[in-house]
């Protein structure tokens, strides 16, 4: 190996190390309830729906990268009544950070506890979940049929979830109470439109 090529990948070593040290001094220095507000002042202004972040927010370090929120809750779409669209009791997100730099996401188990899903159709067959899911808005700026993401979920649970849904226009209503979902490793990869997905194992209780 050359001379020029180890003082590059020595750099280039030197820069990850220092970008993640200055992630755990903001870890260490930074309390994330301090921002709630910003949060859900965020959320609103690219979702225009009231989150609220009623628990304490936590950071860890190890093994993952992680945030935990205890009790919160997503508002619902205009014309779909008061009631929140989600509420949870807790839930937990990490993710490791090497593998960031190389362009691979690789998440921990996610854990949500206690969520309730409220899903409704209007009378024009138009769903409260339609503006969260991108709609038109994400066919103005097209993914780059070179761009790539490698994606990694080592699990899923859920516990003591419900599922309300509601068609305004035909007066159906259906119930799912007490849902458990333990899902295994969850991976994805590739370019835009030509995505692979494969699951480890599903189990699912109610």
């Amino acid at each position: 190996m050359g001379r020029p090529l180890k003082l590059a990948l020595w750099a280039v070593a030197a820069l990850a190390g220092l970008i993640l040290v200055g992630v755990v001094l903001a870890l260490v220095l930074i309390d994330p309830n301090a921002h709630k507000g910003r949060i859900q002042d965020l959320v609103h202004a690219h979702t225009g729906r009231s989150l609220e972040l009623k628990g304490p927010l936590h950071l860890s370090l190890y093994p993952w990268l992680a945030i935990e929120t205890g009790a919160a809750t997503l508002g619902n779409a205009p014309g779909f009544g008061a009631e929140p669209m989600v509420e949870l009791r807790h839930a937990r997100l990490g993710v490791r950070l090497w593998p960031l730099l190389s362009g691979r996401v690789e998440f921990g188990k996610v854990s949500i506890d206690g969520p309730k899903l409220r899903l409704a159709v209007d009378r024009a067959g138009h769903g409260n979940w339609a503006d969260l899911a991108g709609g038109d808005a994400g066919a103005t700026q097209p993914a780059s049929p070179a761009a790539r993401l490698d994606l990694a979920l080592a699990g899923l649970s859920v516990t003591d979830g419900s599922i309300d849904y509601r068609d305004l226009g035909s007066g159906a209503h259906y119930e799912l109470k007490a849902l458990s979902l333990d899902a295994g490793a969850l991976r994805g990869s590739g370019a835009a439109g030509a995505r692979q997905v494969s699951l480890d194992g599903l189990d699912l209780r109610f």
